[in-house]
């Protein structure tokens, strides 16, 4: 089963299940673009995927994970790819808020319908 409880508009997860950061739509430069969320307990991160359904034109999509306020990860998407996958080892605390910030998007068309993937 997934554990999984939302407190004041922060969804918590257990360290066993991925973390999903979801952006539906057409794309834009936003901040806290997509559902506050936190471990149970302390998590390693062993590898961080993005998925576009629609890649940017004109340029790139940027993205930075921010895990109690401090830059976590960035992932940058070219207009020629629709998924990236990187490795990571870093920690995130238990009860630290994960959120994502979308700062650079292509200027003909920005990208559609982001999804982030925290894998532990």
């Amino acid at each position: 089963y997934l554990a999984l409880a939302a407190t004041n508009q922060t969804l918590t997860v257990s360290g066993a299940y991925p973390l999903i950061l979801s952006v539906p739509g057409t794309l834009g430069i936003l901040s806290n673009a997509a559902p506050e969320a936190s471990y149970q307990n302390d998590t390693r991160i062993i590898q961080i995927a993005a998925y576009l359904k629609k890649p940017p034109i004109g340029g790139f999509l940027t993205a930075q994970i921010k895990v109690a306020g401090q830059l976590f990860q960035q992932v940058t998407i070219s207009g020629t790819e629709t998924i990236i996958s990187t490795s990571s080892s870093n920690v995130i605390r238990k009860n630290d808020i994960v959120r994502l910030d979308i700062t650079q998007v292509g200027l003909t068309f920005p990208g559609s319908d982001l999804t982030v993937i925290l894998r532990s």
